[in-house]
């Protein structure tokens, strides 16, 4: 079923995506621009300098220096940001450095609220974008959020952003082709305030966003897909570093499968909702390399029943799924993510899932369960304008939309 899933998503993206009229027709809301960021001296600016010329004089742009041992709050406050300084030791991470700077906005709230994390930049026009769908539709839009690779990646950096494109632009694009919602994949979301309110953001979990996006759903506000608007952050370059970063995410989002893809199907089924449905399939599809993993010993127990059952049906169904997922990945590797992964290192993909085990055994016997900060490039990644490092959109694309 994840493979099926995830083949179709990757199949629906390949369809022009539908021009949201909505956020055209409102007013522009009044926001607020939160910034989480945890001894982020060397890069802050960068994400500060990309936000400030989407902001009007009546918006705010926040930095929260949580936990900080260097220059960032002196930083960010030189170049015109408000600055809120969080000391905590025991309580550390984006969470509750968010709930941090949604407390201080509660006594003069704004309309939207967009979080960007700090080694973020969004692109022109993605904050407006973002901010405006979420106050037409009142659920919280997700905007494509892009990995850049360092310069001379390694191949298994370059198959992590292939990877990444897949899970933040080409499966959310699929899902918003047909109506469908996503889950939050951590930098470039707008909150509608009284969402905010409503359905209060975690603060302890490792992937406090993938645990939202079921709270919001499950409250009637499920997050939605707005892949017009593009935020982009560099990848680590060192192999620890990357693989710390990692083992966080895919330990993190099997945990939440563990503990709230029970609660959501339940809810589709309590409330017969189709968008519950679908987001809990999206919620089940696993890592890339963990889902071979399991369609490499699925198929093997599939041959074994179809030799003790003397029938081909079983492993005739089992093929069909796979070639749906095989197709699904291929189409867009060649649309969107050739350039993130050149063809020679195609190669390098059965190492890079065989290297991927050892994160998944960990999950069984050495779970991560601390947030912890990536070590990255003090600079990030310039001159990258979507998912495929050209536009985000085709020039046939452009021209459909326009219509």
């Amino acid at each position: 079923m994840p493979a099926l899933v995830l083949g179709c998503e990757c199949l629906l993206a390949m369809l022009p995506l539908r021009r949201d009229r909505r956020s055209e027709q409102v007013e522009r809301p009044s926001l607020a621009v939160v910034v989480p960021a945890h001894n982020e001296e060397a890069g802050i600016a960068h994400t500060i300098d990309a936000i400030l010329p989407q902001l009007t004089e009546s918006d705010r742009l926040i930095v929260i220096a949580d936990n900080c041992v260097d220059q960032t709050a002196a930083v960010a406050r030189d170049l015109g940001a408000t600055v809120l300084e969080r000391v905590d030791d025991e309580r550390r991470g984006k969470g509750y450095a968010i709930r941090y700077a949604l407390d201080h906005l509660a006594a003069d709230p704004p309309q939207v609220v967009v979080s960007v994390d700090a080694d973020c930049l969004p692109l022109p026009g993605c904050v407006e974008r973002v901010a405006r769908a979420a106050h037409a539709t009142g659920n919280p839009m997700q905007a494509a959020y892009i990995m850049q690779p360092p310069n001379q990646a390694s191949p298994g950096t370059l198959i992590s952003a292939f990877a990444v494109i897949v899970k933040n632009y080409v499966r959310p694009r699929g899902l918003q082709r047909i109506g469908m919602p996503c889950l939050i994949t951590g930098s470039g979301i707008a909150y509608p305030w009284s969402l905010l309110r409503a359905v209060p953001h975690p603060e302890s979990h490792i992937v406090e966003d993938m645990h939202y996006s079921v709270d919001l759903a499950l409250a009637g506000h499920p997050p939605l897909p707005c892949m017009e608007a593009l935020v982009e952050s560099p990848l680590p370059d060192s192999q620890q570093a990357a693989r710390t970063q990692r083992t966080r995410w895919e330990h993190g989002h099997l945990s939440v499968i563990q503990s709230q893809g029970p609660r959501l199907l339940l809810g589709a089924l309590r409330q017969r909702s189709l968008k519950l449905l679908v987001m809990w399939l999206e919620l089940v599809v696993p890592p890339l390399s963990l889902l071979v993993f399991a369609m490499v010993g699925a198929g093997a127990a599939i041959m074994v029943a179809s030799w003790l059952v003397a029938s081909w049906l079983p492993i005739g169904v089992y093929l069909l799924i796979a070639l749906v997922g095989i197709l699904g990945l291929s189409s867009a590797w060649w649309r969107f993510g050739r350039r993130a992964l050149p063809a020679a290192r195609l190669l390098s993909i059965p190492q890079y899932v065989l290297g991927k085990l050892s994160i998944y055994t960990k999950f069984v016997s050495a779970r991560e369960q601390d947030w912890v900060r990536t070590a990255r490039d003090a600079e990030p990644i310039a001159g990258v304008t979507g998912p495929h490092y050209g536009a985000t959109e085709t020039p046939a694309e452009k021209t459909s939309a326009a219509e």
